[in-house]
């Protein structure tokens, strides 16, 4: 594409972009990026391809207005006067300072007291035929090829720095966990409490891998690795890695889009470039009843109530507004429980960000009935039969009304999915395809329940241009007595 590019050229290409990242059709100019499934380091890798295409478009300026038609015009007013080179590993031979991120940014600056932020993990089944030298392979190819995980962070003041080690002195600690089978591997944090407490990122431990073995024989490896390592679609390809190294004991097959290129050259993009922090947290205050705003968030506290609670009230309240809906477009509504603080009684129904990377669906017959007692039931099965198997604790529930069950999720369970589901609902399903012509339809709604201290936290973001949102909503105050 040269310098010279028409309006045109450059809409067709920002917008097929946008489309492959986010993985839906026809998406309209005010789409916000995060409010449709992309974070942070997503959003570089996005700028990084329209880079490829002779556009450059500034990361400051895209996190200041992430929705489509601002890329489209940030990408149309400055061509990009060469062709970036492909990405590559740069090796990173000496201590180097690295920018932080985006989502680093907005991290410590927001939280930037906080000591004792959550680890995150990816956790991987291994076959029968695993070997202690292929693990401790995959262990080493990953410290080397990943310098987030083994980065160093410091603060002086409020100033935070981020160094990567050289690379000859990267390691990642190994620690064995004896269990008894795959299905005796439990909580990762009770294994790391068992093995010295918590890895904070104040005592300078970023990643650990465990390694959990069955009478002498290595069953599952789990990398643990500080929230601010990776988040969202990097942590799709940091377990994709993990995966290529022990099918791979020759060497890692890192994809092209690894993001450890971009914390290397994320410092032309956002050195001296804070991010802004809103004043109430990720949430846009609206008035009750629905606002005429589009893509707003409704922000309840609805007190120390247990999840077990609550988690009926939604589901029910969703279950009636969709089963009034006509079209299956509208039927679609997503349930998110979101929050490091374990949330009573729904311990594992946490997410991080990345909510939209696989969707599959579940067709029920049209005569179909299944209600909350039963869906919850079937994801309490699924949540414990894959308890250490979630990736990043990662699972978020879709429901329509009797036509489907979407689950949504990020990880290695694409074999063990449908067998709890199946086994609770009281109906035959038959699995449908991984995406279909509803699972492109924008969300109309999404309920995130985060713990927060002695309070539970509704976000309720919603499109007021959708009939479902204010049925929701409405049923939602109504049912939780708000």
């Amino acid at each position: 594409m040269t310098v010279q590019q028409s309006d045109s050229s450059v809409r067709d290409v920002v917008e097929a972009l946008w489309r492959s990242a986010l993985e839906y059709n026809d998406p309209e100019p005010e789409d916000d990026w995060f409010d449709f499934g992309g974070d942070s380091l997503g959003a570089v890798q996005l700028l990084g391809r329209l880079e490829r295409e002779g556009l450059r478009v500034d990361i400051a300026d895209f996190f200041g207005s992430p929705t489509l038609e601002s890329l489209v015009r940030a990408a149309g007013s400055v061509a990009a006067t060469a062709q970036t080179p492909p990405l590559v590993d740069t090796g990173l031979s000496a201590q180097a300072e690295l920018p932080l991120t985006p989502t680093q940014l907005f991290t410590v600056v927001a939280d930037g007291e906080t000591r004792n932020w959550h680890n995150d993990h990816l956790t991987v089944q291994l076959c029968e035929h695993a070997t202690w030298e292929r693990v401790n392979h995959a262990v080493r190819s990953l410290a080397a090829a990943h310098p987030a995980l083994t980065a160093l962070f410091a603060c002086a003041g409020d100033q935070w720095t981020q160094t990567a080690v050289a690379a000859d002195r990267r390691t990642i600690p190994v620690v064995t966990v004896p269990v008894k089978g795959p299905e005796d591997i439990g909580p990762v944090d009770a294994a790391v409490r068992e093995q010295g407490g918590r890895f904070d990122i104040a005592r300078g431990a970023v990643s650990v891998a465990l390694v959990w073995e069955d009478e002498g024989r290595p069953i599952g490896l789990t990398l643990l690795f500080h929230h601010l390592c990776a988040d969202g679609h990097s942590a799709d390809i940091l377990q994709h890695d993990i995966v290529a190294a022990l099918h791979d004991p020759a060497g890692t097959v890192l994809r092209e889009d690894n993001y450890v290129p971009w914390l290397a050259r994320l410092a032309e993009r956002t050195a001296e470039r804070p991010v802004a922090v809103p004043e109430t947290a990720c949430y846009e205050e609206a008035a009750f009843p629905v606002a005429g705003l589009r893509n707003t968030t409704l922000h309840l506290e609805v007190g120390d109530l247990a999840s077990r609670e609550i988690a009926p009230a939604i589901l029910a309240a969703m279950s009636r507004a969709v089963r009034e809906q006509p079209e299956p477009c509208a039927r679609r509504v997503d349930i998110t429980w979101h929050g490091r603080d374990a949330i009573q009684g729904w311990p594992s129904l946490t997410t991080t960000v990345g909510w939209f990377s696989q969707l599959r669906r579940l067709e029920l017959p049209a005569d179909a009935t299944w209600g909350v007692p039963e869906a919850l039931r079937a994801l309490e099965i699924f949540e414990r039969d894959n308890e250490s198997f979630v990736t990043g604790d990662s699972i978020t529930t879709l429901l329509t009304a009797p036509a489907a069950l979407y689950l949504n999720y990020r990880g290695s369970l694409r074999g063990t999915l449908y067998a709890p589901v199946r086994d609770c609902l009281p109906v035959d399903v038959d699995f449908g395809p991984q995406s279909s012509p509803e699972a492109t339809t924008p969300y109309h709604l999404r309920c995130v329940a985060d713990r927060v201290g002695g309070t539970i936290r509704l976000g309720i973001k919603y499109r007021p241009d959708s009939p479902v949102a204010a049925s929701v909503i409405e049923s939602l105050g109504t049912g939780l007595a708000l």
